[in-house]
């Protein structure tokens, strides 16, 4: 098994990151980002909040799971919690919080939006926060499907500075026919992605 790291410099030390690739015989699917912040030995204790779903060109009917990217959330939490160092809010914490501040007044996913982190994550007690999305899109000759297309991207932000801590990415085409599965898919990604962000953090 091949492994490189590369540093990449930036404008001062608190934007350096690493970038981890893996070549393990078969073709990478996953990408991952790690600041060097993400380094710090203080306790990181992490909340995953639900991803935002958003299937460009297929309907609900061509997804095989009910509310994507809140299952697509718990995929992550749980593999995040095979990384050393991690302590991880468990998902039912965040649903019912969730669930508590959806009105009156912002819902989480605004608070998130307006950068207000560290008071989601105080409603959490977490001190880091994972955002992430997925999108599907169909790709199609003619009238028929060649290909189904799932990508995610997610990323930890600190959250009394907002600075992001490390980012995950991947994208796994399948088809071209039968249902598209995000959580099955999410997981042959992760499993790309959780080693290379073991490697990035040093654990």
């Amino acid at each position: 098994m091949k492994k490189t790291l590369a540093v990449r410099s930036g404008a001062s030390a608190t934007l350096a990151a690493a970038i981890v690739s893996i070549a393990t015989g078969c073709a990478s699917i996953a990408t991952v980002t790690v600041n060097s912040e993400a380094r710090s030995t203080e306790p990181t204790r992490v909340a995953v909040l639900n991803f935002a779903w958003d299937p460009t060109r297929g309907g609900p009917d061509e997804v095989a799971a009910n509310r994507p990217g809140t299952l697509l959330a718990d995929c992550v939490s749980s593999r995040l919690k095979e990384i050393p160092g991690l302590t991880i809010v468990p998902r039912e914490t965040v649903k019912r919080v969730t669930a508590e501040h959806l009105r009156p007044g912002p819902t989480l996913a605004e608070l998130v939006r307006q950068g207000k982190f560290a008071e989601v994550a105080t409603m959490l007690d977490a001190n880091a926060l994972v955002l992430g999305d997925v999108e599907n899109d169909d790709a199609w000759v003619g009238w028929v499907r060649s290909n189904q297309n799932i990508a995610f991207t997610c990323r930890c932000v600190d959250a009394r500075t907002g600075h992001t801590l490390w980012t995950m990415a991947g994208q796994k085409v399948t088809g071209p026919y039968g249902k598209v599965n995000p959580n099955a898919t999410m997981q042959l990604i992760l499993n790309d992605a959780i080693p290379k962000l073991r490697q990035g953090l040093g654990s």
